[in-house]
């Protein structure tokens, strides 16, 4: 999780977006990809 975060730092802020951190994410967005990227669903969020 931590490694996949670790590869997009550098990357566009974009607030309020979580999408594709290629495109920008904001620091919750950065933490739901890691999340996503270690198998772990954090859904349901809000």
């Amino acid at each position: 999780m931590i490694n996949q975060v670790y590869k997009h730092m550098g990357k566009p802020w974009l607030a309020g977006c979580s999408s594709s951190p290629a495109y920008g994410v904001d620091c919750s967005g950065l933490v739901m990809q890691g999340l996503y990227a270690g198998g772990i669903s954090p859904v349901p969020t809000n």
